[in-house]
């Protein structure tokens, strides 16, 4: 007995000398192949043979496109793996107090891939902060990221099935979009596919005088603000060599957003492509399933001269779905269809219903449009500087029914009141009595209910789309007035 005693001692303390040699000695070659990495810096370093960990404190790295510290980094991972086949494979990686600064490359050259998979079974992630820079400008950042997530790999999964285990919470967002505009948002928050962003706005980044001059034509001043933006379900993946991002739901509410175009300067000459056209021209794949907007206000404006108000109209409430949302080639046809309502004023009221095959080369569309009980006070803020008049009255109904082509639209247009003046003003805004006079002894202004035919209205492709329907409409109310 006290034989197999003895020889268990010696085997047990064997293999305690073993493990403390073999420990001294991966740990050497590891801290070896860190040193050689010559932009990479640290306080502390240990390794423990028995669960694979190896932790590294105040750690710095400074590379020629990025910049990379961490109060504490542990990353585990799994020895055997390692030793019988070579297989990279980390049981866990976790890092406190990260901070990255990344620069974008000169260069489109991609990275080499390696050649065998690095698998990942969980990351963990705390109080991170993380930079995007131009040339010293930061173009995107984010703050105080707690990020983690499960069963990874490098080259990673083509269908992103990791996706689903992600769960992040972030405090602010800023991302410069182009040189008028930048996005910012309070926090963001990813669980279970889904993600939430409270306090999304879209910022510009001058004032409505001075935003001209950076810019060489027209092009609209945004400032918008939603309380929340909700996108349920998100997915990533690859449909035939493309990216393809889907989402079940994108929930919008509470906005409100100002849109300002100054007209004084050069107009844009461009072609501006249809959304049907827009959609099929990205370069990736987009499914989704619908888009839900409460409670959005809208205020549009257009200067025409320096130092006059700015035409305005509002559109309050506004209660909008989208659905349908895509842009590749599916089983069935499905047009992606907008129903929208809104209000003038507490007493009026706008309907709008738009509808498309994003597939379709002839970039057909239809738009409906009814609009009851509109006051003059809701529109002649926008008549008076944009067409030089003024309404007296009010309009019981408006409605238009507009089929169109990329080229030229037809169809009906409806207009309803009982008594309807116009006044005709001059340049300094005060009405020019007898063109006034004059105007309405041409205009039906009394007991009108009619119903126009408009055909082959030719579309100016250097304008928006917005534009074309207003065109639309204006053309049947110059036919029911005059």
């Amino acid at each position: 007995m006290k034989k197999y005693f003895k020889a268990f001692i010696i085997t047990l303390i064997l293999c305690v000398i073993g493990l403390f040699t073999a420990n001294y000695w991966i740990k050497g070659k590891i801290e070896n192949q860190l040193k050689k990495e010559k932009n990479l810096q640290y306080d502390s370093f240990s390794f423990n043979i028995l669960n694979g960990n190896i932790n590294l404190t105040t750690v710095e790295y400074s590379g020629e496109k990025r910049e990379i510290q961490s109060k504490e980094l542990d990353i585990n991972f799994d020895l055997i793996a390692y030793l019988i086949d070579k297989t990279l494979k980390f049981n866990k990686i976790s890092a406190d107090g990260l901070d990255v600064v990344w620069s974008k490359s000169e260069t489109s050259s991609e990275a080499k891939k390696p050649e065998d998979a690095i698998i990942i079974q969980k990351i963990d992630i705390k109080n991170a902060n993380f930079e995007y820079q131009d040339e010293d400008k930061t173009l995107f950042s984010l703050k105080k990221i707690h990020f983690s997530s499960e069963d990874m790999s490098w080259p990673m999964q083509d269908d992103m099935t990791w996706l689903s285990s992600v769960k992040m919470n972030s405090g602010e967002l800023n991302f410069d979009i182009n040189n008028l505009q930048k996005i910012k948002s309070k926090s963001l928050e990813i669980k279970n596919k889904n993600i939430k962003i409270s306090e999304f706005q879209i910022q510009p980044k001058y004032s409505k005088s001075n935003y001209i001059q950076h810019i060489a034509t027209e092009k609209d001043w945004m400032n918008l603000t939603s309380k929340t933006i909700e996108v349920i379900n998100f997915g990533l993946d690859k449909n035939k060599n493309k990216a393809k991002y889907s989402a079940k739901k994108i929930i919008i509410q509470d906005s409100d957003f100002v849109i300002y175009r100054d007209k004084t300067i050069a107009d844009d000459k461009s072609i501006k492509p249809l959304y049907s056209e827009s959609l099929r021209s990205l370069d990736f794949d987009l499914n989704i399933d619908s888009i839900q907007i409460s409670q959005l206000n809208l205020n549009y404006q257009e200067l025409y001269k320096q130092g006059d108000a700015p035409a305005e109209i509002k559109f309050n409430k506004i209660d909008a779905s989208i659905v349908n949302i895509h842009n590749y080639e599916q089983e069935e046809v499905e047009l992606i269809t907008t129903k929208a309502s809104a209000e003038f004023s507490e007493s009026s009221a706008i309907y709008f219903n738009y509808s498309f095959d994003p597939m379709d080369k002839n970039d057909e569309f239809s738009v409906d449009t009814k609009v009851v009980n509109v006051l003059d006070s809701s529109v002649n803020s926008f008549f008076a500087p944009a067409l030089s008049m003024k309404l007296d009255g009010k309009i019981d109904d408006l409605s238009s029914k507009m089929k169109s082509q990329n080229t030229s639209a037809s169809g009906t247009f409806q207009m309803a009141y009982e008594k309807l003046k116009i006044k005709v003003l001059s340049k300094d805004g005060s009405e020019r009595s007898f063109a006034s006079l004059l105007s309405n002894v041409f205009v039906q202004n009394k007991n009108v209910d009619v119903e126009h035919k408009i055909e082959n209205l030719e579309r100016e492709q250097t304008k928006s789309f917005w534009n074309y329907v207003w065109k639309f409409i204006q053309s049947g109310i110059k036919k029911t007035l005059l």
